[in-house]
């Protein structure tokens, strides 16, 4: 069989050529890069003794030159004999030339670094995933907190009894909050969106409004901002999730608040129509 080595070199594919007794004929200069071998070491060798651990290589050639049809296989393992493992693609093609028996063309693309980029996608998709989480749960501390210390604030100047209650009310209802994140997250299974889970309940909005416009008012007063909350003294009672509907709340008065400048204003304002609630 004759073929021209310097065509043979300049295909960027490692060329394994095999002859009828799965000998090496030939071999490129990217196979014997892959191989980590010269050609005029391997001429007249068999193939199996070309690897480690070639079992399955062997087992391979020889089913490929027994059924005389090409076979693809997608990333194999082999083992070469410095101990270094390499992935590649094989394509085994069956030929012959006039007069001679069947031969194999090896064809071996190198896969590893396909590999190594697809696993740092992974790895990178997985720190994003994790940087989100910790984002969302950082947010998820951070609301019951500035809760807490603007209750704190406020309860140290409060004179009447009743609004020390119910700034007592708000400080107990977060630190529920963040007794409950606290233990999702040790017994969390998986990190995602739903890691912090409460419980639906009926609760009274107009209550949940007041505590949170008591201090919130307080912090807009502040920078100087007047701040109004008309919200009907009957209690209006709906079901969902307290804790998230005050986040909410929270998020809005708060944003308002600091988009807001001295003589500005800010109303909050609720009231009931048929089954509709208006805020």
């Amino acid at each position: 069989m004759n073929l021209e080595s310097n065509l043979l070199d300049s295909i960027s594919t490692g060329i394994l050529v095999l002859d009828s007794d799965l000998k090496v004929i030939a071999l490129n200069a990217a196979g014997q890069a892959l191989l980590e071998t010269s050609e005029a070491r391997c001429i007249g060798i068999p193939a199996e003794k070309l690897l480690l651990d070639p079992d399955e290589w062997q087992e391979l050639l020889t089913q490929v030159l027994q059924s005389d049809s090409p076979h693809a296989s997608r990333s194999v393992t082999l083992m070469l004999l410095s101990g270094q493992e390499i992935h590649v693609d094989v394509m085994i093609t069956p030929f012959a030339e006039e007069g001679s028996d069947t031969g194999l063309l090896v064809e071996l693309l190198a896969i590893d670094r396909l590999l190594r980029i697809s696993r740092d996608g992974n790895l990178l998709h997985a720190q994003e995933t994790s940087r989100a989480v910790i984002r969302g749960l950082a947010h998820e501390i951070k609301n019951p907190l500035a809760s807490l210390r603007s209750a704190v604030g406020t309860l140290r100047v409060a004179k009447r009894d009743d609004q020390r209650e119910r700034l007592l009310e708000v400080i107990e209802h977060d630190v529920r909050r963040l007794d409950r994140l606290v233990s999702d997250i040790s017994n969390a299974s998986r990190l995602d969106s739903e890691l912090v889970k409460e419980d639906e309940e009926p609760f009274d909005l107009i209550k949940t409004l007041h505590n949170l416009t008591e201090f919130l008012g307080d912090q807009a007063s502040e920078k100087g901002i007047d701040f109004i909350a008309d919200l009907p003294l009957d209690p209006i009672i709906v079901h969902g999730l307290e804790g998230r509907l005050a986040q909410v709340f929270v998020n809005l008065i708060t944003n308002a608040t600091s988009f807001c400048e001295d003589g500005d204003a800010i109303r909050v304002w609720a009231r009931k129509r048929e089954n509709r609630v208006l805020i």
